[in-house]
């Protein structure tokens, strides 16, 4: 599963066949709470050293990246 809630174990999936459907919409809102409870950290490109906590603008692009590999618009 993808987009951890550290706050009840809940994880993001594709086709389960369980769970509640969510909207791109409400996949952001909820990865976007998630933020700023949890900051969300990317690798930069300079090595494992160097870890950057996202703003809300990356949080964002990482949900439309993560949505566009799967083909969910």
């Amino acid at each position: 599963g993808y987009f951890l809630s550290r706050s009840d174990g809940t994880l993001i999936g594709i086709g389960s066949g369980g769970g509640t459907t969510l909207s791109k919409t409400e996949l952001l809102t909820r990865t976007r709470t998630l933020h700023a409870s949890y900051p969300m950290s990317a690798w930069t490109d300079s090595g494992l050293e160097n870890i950057a906590v996202l703003d809300d603008d990356g949080v964002t692009a990482l949900v439309n990246n993560w949505c566009s590999a799967r083909g969910i618009s």
